[in-house]
């Protein structure tokens, strides 16, 4: 049996991204993380508020970091990995703005922030 072990750190650093305002309640995202989860983004584009591009977010600091072990072993004669993996999202717990949110009439605009820190454990079997 052979393992292999990684440890992987992400981190995306921005400054005055363009964005958007989306008009509040028709718009889903949760983040997979920078290591490599699955977003998952609904909503449509139809439902945008004001100029596209035409406000600027503020700064952006994430930073995300994981352990992956793996273990090769021989199944009924083939090649099989058993693997296993923790990752944290937000490592340091920052509230940052990724989007703006605005009433249907357009008299308030408020923050989409970005989720909390947060723990995923996996376990993958592949042969």
């Amino acid at each position: 049996m052979r393992r292999d072990t990684r440890v992987r750190i992400a981190t995306e650093v921005s400054t005055g991204t363009p964005s958007t305002p989306v008009l509040a309640g028709t718009f889903e995202w949760d983040s997979g993380g920078l290591l490599g989860g699955p977003d998952e983004l609904s909503g449509t584009p139809k439902n945008l508020f004001g100029l596209p591009n035409g406000q600027r977010l503020p700064a952006y600091a994430r930073v995300d970091a994981g352990v992956r072990r793996d273990w090769h072993v021989s199944f009924a004669g083939r090649d099989a990995t058993l693997s296993t993996y923790l990752n944290m999202q937000n490592v340091f717990n920052r509230r940052n703005v990724f989007g703006l949110l605005e009433t249907p009439l357009g008299d308030a605009r408020s923050n989409l922030f970005s989720p909390g820190r947060s723990l995923t454990f996996g376990l993958e079997w592949g042969f």
